[in-house]
């Protein structure tokens, strides 16, 4: 039972890894009866609740601010007030909240769909039940010719009814895992507002301090000038983080699944050598193979669900259903070589495939994301210290203009080498198999060796994984964000001309107007708004 993975592959960069055939469901003459456990009354099990929606986002009311005094401890106020944002912005805590609450949306949207998938499991599970039951009815075995005819039949309603059985539980596991990632994500939600509720009283009291100090304009051209240029490169900058933040994400998931992989194909393969003497030590080691190998299959479908919209060219959704309904009939491959040995190669296959996938990922993070990323981080804070820069001089300016104190220049830079915050997602871990698991009334665990460290998979060639995918598909719609970034430098180009010529003083005080910082996280209110509005 399974799918091959003997087909060769030619072409040199698309495809390195075969793919695993479609599963074809054959049955066998003679088959060995399911466990014990798993020939008892079928027991009703309940999915966990919906869980209650995420509350409408909102920014939290602003405290009262104190009316800004302009001396020397006014620059020491404004530099720590600009460290607390940096490092808050540095978590990238406004994008990363917008990710989380797509990502509960998804995971929602997830546990809809399997529970309804559960449902249908547990219908089916009963009628493979009661066909089993059927069968020992004496007036249905006589309908039978012959007892070998009876025994066929009676051996493929039983494969049927401990498939379903299995299909049942794999499902129940995946309601369960999804229902833990989405009670995480919703933690880091309540995490993630209050940040974004303190980086909004921190900028809230840095525009205070700038409006009250230059009187609502700006200190002067190169302050303006550095401060559009800061915004559009923030902009980027988030985006970017963004990205990387999740594709590092995918990345720790799908070495995970390739570990998990390598796991069972290594416990299925010793299958083969455990003697027949010892049931419920095969029964153990197949347990284990499932186990690992639905962990796995989830936590390459949590990668590809935190990087929506990204076509992995490696565990295809087609290919990772295949490997599913191989698993569904763990229990019954594992009884016969020919079906055994047809697993192994259905497994194996997706294994290489994860492992390409992995590599593949790697990649695209190594080679693409990491070096625009490195780009982007340093023209940013480039212009972020000039900023900072020219505003404390400014600041110190007006304070020796007021109070005639000459206040010492220091570096008030912020921690080049303080490190971004990771939200990480959950990953999926194999059920331990204990003694209660065990078929029949002795329960005790079978002696069963460990296996060896798997041994990875050689890595494909670089030039034989598929290209990467577009900047666009990356960080979104670069168009848009080059769109934006000319029109701020339209704005910019004329407002120099306008300062210069100075023709018209009313128009300049407009264009002078200081913007304030808060403008961000009110967009992000709105954006939030919507998006919850469409759920």
């Amino acid at each position: 039972m399974g799918c091959s993975s003997s087909v060769p592959v030619a072409h040199h960069h698309s495809d390195p890894q075969p793919k695993p055939k479609e599963h074809h469901h054959h049955k066998d003459k003679h088959q060995h009866s399911p466990p014990q456990q798993q020939q008892q009354q079928h027991q009703q099990y309940q999915p966990p609740p919906p869980q209650a929606a995420v509350t409408p986002f909102q920014l939290a009311p602003q405290r009262p601010l104190a009316k800004v005094e302009v001396n020397g401890q006014l620059i020491e106020r404004y530099a720590a007030i600009e460290r607390q944002i940096n490092a808050l912005e540095r978590q990238n805590v406004v994008k990363n909240h917008e990710q989380v609450f797509r990502d509960i949306q998804q995971l929602e949207a997830k546990m809809r769909e399997t529970r309804e998938r559960y449902a249908r499991c547990q219908a089916e599970t009963r009628k493979e039940q009661q066909d089993v039951v059927k069968l020992q009815d004496p007036s249905v075995r006589n309908f039978f010719g012959d007892q070998a005819a009876f025994e066929q039949q009676y051996s493929k309603e039983q494969e049927e009814y401990l498939a379903a059985l299995n299909r049942e539980e794999m499902v129940k596991k995946e309601l369960d895992s999804l229902d833990l990632q989405r009670q995480q994500r919703m933690r880091e939600t309540t995490s993630l507002r209050s940040s974004i509720d303190e980086l909004n009283q921190l900028c809230s009291e840095q525009d205070h301090i700038l409006k009250a100090v230059f009187e609502g304009s700006y200190g002067s051209e190169l302050e303006y000038t550095l401060e559009i240029k800061c915004d559009d490169l923030a902009d980027r900058v988030e985006r970017i983080r963004a990205a990387k933040d999740k594709w590092a994400n995918a990345y720790s998931m799908l070495e995970t699944a390739n570990s998990q992989f390598a796991y069972a194909v290594q416990r299925w393969s010793e299958l083969r050598n455990m003697p027949g003497s010892n049931p419920n030590g095969r029964y153990q080691m197949a347990v284990e193979t499932r186990n690992y190998l639905c962990a796995a299959l989830q936590n390459v479908e949590g990668a590809q669900r935190i990087l929506n919209g990204i076509k992995f060219p490696y565990c295809a959704p087609d290919e990772m259903q295949t490997l599913r309904k191989a698993v569904e009939y763990i229990f019954c491959d594992m009884n016969t070589p020919p079906r055994h040995a047809h697993a192994f190669d259905c497994y194996s296959a997706l294994y290489k495939r994860c492992h390409a996938l992995v590599q593949w990922v790697k990649y695209v993070i190594d080679d693409t994301i990491k070096k625009d990323h490195n780009k982007v981080e340093a023209e940013f804070k480039a212009i972020q210290r000039q900023l900072r820069e020219e505003r404390m001089k400014l600041i110190h300016d007006k304070i020796h203009q007021v109070t005639g104190e000459q206040v010492d220049m220091k570096d008030y830079g912020e921690d080049d080498h303080q490190e971004e915050i990771k939200h990480e997602h959950s990953i999926v871990q194999p059920d331990v198999i204990s003694a209660a698991d065990m078929p029949g009334d002795k329960k005790e665990m079978p002696d069963v060796p460990p296996p060896p460290q798997p041994v990875a998979a050689p890595p494909p060639p670089q030039e034989q994984l598929a290209p990467p995918p577009s900047m666009e598909d990356l960080i979104g719609d670069v168009k848009e964000i080059q769109k934006r970034h000319e029109k701020d430098m339209e704005e910019l180009r004329k407002t120099q001309e306008n300062s210069r010529a100075r023709a018209d003083a009313s128009l300049e005080a407009q264009l002078r107007e200081r913007r304030s910082r808060q403008a961000r996280l009110r967009v992000h209110e709105e954006q939030m708004q919507q998006m919850e509005s469409v759920q």
